[in-house]
């Protein structure tokens, strides 16, 4: 009985130490990431936000850029990272696993009440809708692994332990939007074995076949060789679930649902080796051979090597429609290089990605509150659900013309009487611009623009990322379909002015009876581990 008392004494005291000590050293470790200045870190893909508003979020956060997305997740899951831009089956396994946070809406966009119903006044219907698919998604894949997380009611899932249902556009912030294009160059300069005729350079090739191995198999007969390939398993594993089925219909498409079918371990290897397949089918040339297959893991770098003026370089690459974009616009990233001289396809079985914001578990509400105001104040301008989306967009739009008129007034340049840049000069000078302005007014500079595009050419250019908005300047930068309704309007109406290739690349469109539109898959960690191994072990030389 002493001895016993003697042990619960000394277990006490034990208990007490330790408890200081472990005190001590949180303390200890605080006081020093204060003195050294420590920020907590924000993770995001390279090259997607502007420089500029990276700079803001330095001032109190640690940026980082990752090339994979595995690397985020992994910070996430370590408490490396308290927050940044992943994708949306990222963020889908994420809130299955508990280690994301909600969003504070009512923070960050003013949204009281329902939040669904709020983002819908915000965000574009298509991205509206993949929230609820990804919804149900979640709610599918919890009534078959982890019953234990539905509710009693069985058709709704709580998977932070509150008894209250969760939704997945609780956890996340739609950032920008992205389908992929089969893009091809068609200029010969440096690629002298392309053959194209007038006609199909003005207006591209006219592909009577659609699927991906039609595509290919029509660019190789107009003598395209060198093909570049983004280097990420989960594109690719998609790309080759496609081709599975278009050689054995009904293999990885259900013929009933037209969905395709979920990957697990029995058919992942089957969907890579398929991918490895359709790249030796359709080029004539194994993925390992680089000197006709490209396969680069950086979107910027893989657009370079499509319009890059030099021989040898790819004649054709798969594509996001944003980096298609970048790519079409190619004067920006050599300056030798006209724009215009890309062509693009999509394939008639696609995949839509969404990016997201996204922010850790681990987060006091107070640290998440910081952030979601630092996003609110730095990236969205105090945008509010309050506001319609008309009225958000003629903000953009008296800003936008604001910053016009003292670019042209600083460029001190005379127009010609009676050009269109004088009318233009005119009802500039002539208006104060302001909230007071017309939308007469300001559909009728966007007229007289869409007439004679060489009128003030470089202000109206130059405009984009002078404006005050971060929003726009974010895009000018990026490229990437805008997933904010009031900014995809604005962009499409003011940016790409008549050139019906750079709209038609910007749009997105819709499921129909000859386009299907699928979402990335929700692959747990275990899988992705096996998927990610198995994928770069097959494309090694």
């Amino acid at each position: 009985m002493i001895k016993s008392k003697i042990k619960k004494i000394l277990g006490f005291f034990i208990t007490i130490i330790l408890s200081i000590f472990s005190i001590l050293s949180v303390t200890f470790a605080v006081t020093i990431k204060l003195q050294t200045g420590y920020k907590p870190s924000i993770y995001n893909y390279g090259s997607y936000l502007q420089p500029s508003i990276i700079n803001e979020l330095k001032s109190k956060y640690n940026y980082k850029v990752f090339n994979d997305i595995n690397e985020f997740t992994t910070a996430l899951n370590n408490e490396k990272a308290i927050a940044g831009v992943g994708s949306d089956f990222q963020a889908a396994q994420l809130i299955i696993d508990d280690k994301i946070k909600k969003i504070d809406f009512k923070s960050l966009f003013n949204i009281e009440g329902n939040v669904l119903d709020g983002l819908e006044h915000i965000f574009r219907k298509e991205i509206i809708e993949h929230l609820k698919i990804y919804d149900d998604y979640i709610l599918q894949l919890i009534t078959t692994k982890y019953p234990h997380k539905l509710l009693s009611d069985k058709n709704s899932y709580d998977v932070d332990g509150d008894k209250k249902a969760d939704h997945f556009w609780e956890y996340v912030i739609p950032y920008y939007s992205q389908d992929k294009v089969i893009a091809y160059n068609i200029d010969n300069t440096f690629r002298p074995h392309i053959k194209l005729t007038d006609e199909e350079k003005e207006n591209g090739i006219d592909f009577k076949d659609k699927s991906w191995f039609g595509i290919m198999k029509t660019l190789k007969e107009h003598g395209y060789t060198n093909f570049g390939w983004n280097n990420a398993y989960y594109d690719n594993l998609m790309i080759g679930a496609f081709y599975e089925d278009f050689k054995n219909p009904g293999s990885t498409i259900d013929k009933q649902t037209n969905q395709l079918k979920q990957f697990d371990f029995s058919n992942y290897k089957q969907a890579i080796d398929s991918f490895n397949n359709f790249v030796k089918d359709t080029t004539s040339y194994d993925i390992r051979d680089t000197k006709h297959n490209f396969l680069i893991g950086d979107g910027l770098e893989l657009l370079n090597t499509l319009i890059e003026p030099k021989f040898n370089k790819a004649d054709a690459a798969i594509l996001y429609n944003g980096d298609a974009i970048d790519a079409y616009y190619s004067s920006d990233n050599f300056g030798n290089t006209p724009d215009g001289n890309i062509r693009f396809i999509r394939p008639k079985n696609n995949y839509l990605l969404v990016d997201v914001w996204i922010q850790a578990k681990s987060l006091t509400d107070k640290q998440s509150k910081d952030f979601i105001l630092e996003l609110k104040n730095t990236l969205y301008n105090g945008l509010d659900v309050k506001e319609s989306v008309d009225e958000i967009q003629k903000r953009y739009e008296i800003a936008y013309l604001d910053t016009l008129k003292t670019l042209i007034n600083e460029s001190q340049k005379q127009p010609l009487k009676n050009s269109v840049e004088e009318q233009i000069f005119n009802i500039l000078n002539e208006n104060n611009i302001d909230n007071n302005l017309s939308v007469e007014i300001i559909n009728q500079i966007w007229n007289l623009h869409n007439e004679d595009e060489e009128a003030w050419e470089d202000q109206f250019s130059d405009a984009f990322s002078d404006i005050k908005y971060t929003e726009i300047i974010n895009f000018n930068y990026i490229n990437y379909t805008p997933t904010l309704q009031s900014t995809y309007n604005f962009i499409k109406k003011w940016y790409f002015g008549t050139d019906d290739v750079a709209i038609q690349l910007y749009n997105q469109p819709n499921q129909s009876n000859d386009y299907n539109v699928y979402i990335y898959q929700i692959i747990d960690t275990q899988l992705r581990t096996a998927i990610s191994t198995y994928y770069y072990k097959s494309i090694k030389s």
